[in-house]
């Protein structure tokens, strides 16, 4: 039946998986006919420092938009390069500013966001449909030809012969994860064996002027590894929905051989994992088999954005795996965020938060005593400062209290 007003997509206000391109452009000209009320926001994430486009930046902004698009009949789209694009119907300016005042805070240590007087026109562009839709569709367009320019790389990559199980690629720009590949990385998978990908790091207890001393041991599966492995030249994370299906498939492919893995490690283990995984029935065959091959501790680590996206499901998880006797760690925090967690309803054993070089450079005093005092009020022996590339990572932690680390600089000092 004819409809009157562009639909609404699905409860996640997600195009349809591998065409955030395509369905920008579909949008785009459909706005032709109906531009009363309706404006558009790209946010451009591409231009941010690296260590502020991780994976789960990216999630934590699109579920920022969340109460926008459920206002406002809205649509939002994660292009290629990660920036992001909102549509809404009937919002004023300030509607949409609420929520971009709030990535403007999430990011307001990186140089893109100092104020220089540029940044309002680098970081968002703002269309108005009743006299920027040309320009708008123009836009569109150029994401489209780009991302299909990639697909046909793809394609003629992989219409040539191929002697081995992997998923070939195109050199250089990777090509978006679609249905179709995952569907052929799952068989892929199925033959091949992991215990290769399965990395370990320690984490360790570093005072000043002092060596490393390893308290925890994180196991695994390193993605970039994997994608070398099977699906070269092929971005699994361009997806959020079909990369959060190929990590349950790898976390549940890696409890699988984790018990025996386990009897080699003598101290406590923690385990990268999904909140889905953690109430799949693969983690009771885990819990069980795990039981048999070592009594220690085991703390399973959830992604912050995993928790922001189903807090119900957390609750849920903690609670069941807290009754097995595992212990909660938070990973993917950051300085700015770190001060606000509801620590007393969370009841976490461990807390991560990720070192960035920008923190040290841009950590306003207000904003670094404010970390502090958060330390101190969740213990500092429970916190861990991870991603710890270089001595002016550690440097950082000690001075805020941090006395737990993770990273390459910690593995070269525990290999001295």
């Amino acid at each position: 039946m004819p409809r009157t007003t562009l639909p609404v997509p699905d409860q996640n206000h997600a195009p349809p998986p591998g065409g955030a391109e395509e369905s920008l452009l579909d949008y785009a000209t459909r706005l032709a006919n109906h531009k009363k009320g309706r404006r558009a926001v790209h946010i451009r994430l591409s231009l941010l420092s690296p260590g502020n486009r991780l994976e789960h930046h990216l999630r934590i902004v699109m579920n920022t938009f969340e109460p926008l698009l459920r206002r406002f009949d809205g649509q939002l789209f994660r292009l290629w390069n990660n920036d992001i694009i909102v549509g809404v119907k009937d919002a004023a300016i300030a509607d949409i500013d609420d929520y971009v005042i709030k990535l403007r805070f999430l990011f307001s240590e990186d140089p893109l966001l100092m104020p220089d007087g540029n940044s309002d026109h680098q970081f968002c562009n703002w269309f108005n449909m009743e006299s920027d839709h040309a320009e708008f569709v123009k836009l569109a367009q150029r994401y489209n030809a780009e991302v299909t320019l990639q697909h046909q790389k793809l394609a003629a990559a992989n219409a040539a012969p191929s002697k081995s199980n992997k998923l070939p690629g195109p050199p250089g720009n990777l090509a978006p994860l679609t249905p179709m590949l995952l569907e052929r990385f799952e068989k892929s998978l199925s033959g091949t064996d992991l215990g290769p990908l399965i990395e370990r790091q320690m984490i360790s207890a570093v005072r000043e002027k002092g060596a490393p001393i390893p308290v925890m041991c994180e196991h695994f599966i390193s993605i970039r590894a994997m994608q070398q492995k099977i699906m070269p030249g092929v971005d699994c994370m361009s997806d959020r929905w079909l990369f959060q299906h190929l990590c349950q498939k790898l976390d549940a492919r890696m409890l699988a051989a984790l018990p025996e893995i386990s009897q080699k490690v003598n101290v406590p283990m923690t385990l990268n994992i999904t909140i889905g995984t953690i109430l799949s029935p693969e983690f009771l065959k885990f819990d069980a088999a795990i039981r048999k091959m070592t009594r220690q501790k085991m703390i399973l680590e959830v992604q912050s954005i995993d928790l922001f996206a189903d807090m119900g499901a957390y609750l849920f998880a903690r609670d069941f795996a807290h009754e097995r006797g595992y212990g909660m760690a938070l990973d993917g925090l950051n300085p700015l965020t770190f001060p606000f967690m509801d620590r007393a309803r969370l009841k976490l054993d461990f807390e991560k938060i990720l070192w960035s070089p920008e923190i040290s450079r841009s950590f306003s005093p207000e904003r670094k005593k404010a970390c502090i005092d958060a330390i101190i009020q969740a213990d500092p022996s429970r916190i861990i400062l991870c991603r710890c590339d270089n001595q002016e990572a550690v440097d950082f932690g000690h001075e805020v209290g941090i006395s737990l680390f993770q990273g390459r600089h910690i593995d070269r000092m525990l290999a001295k």
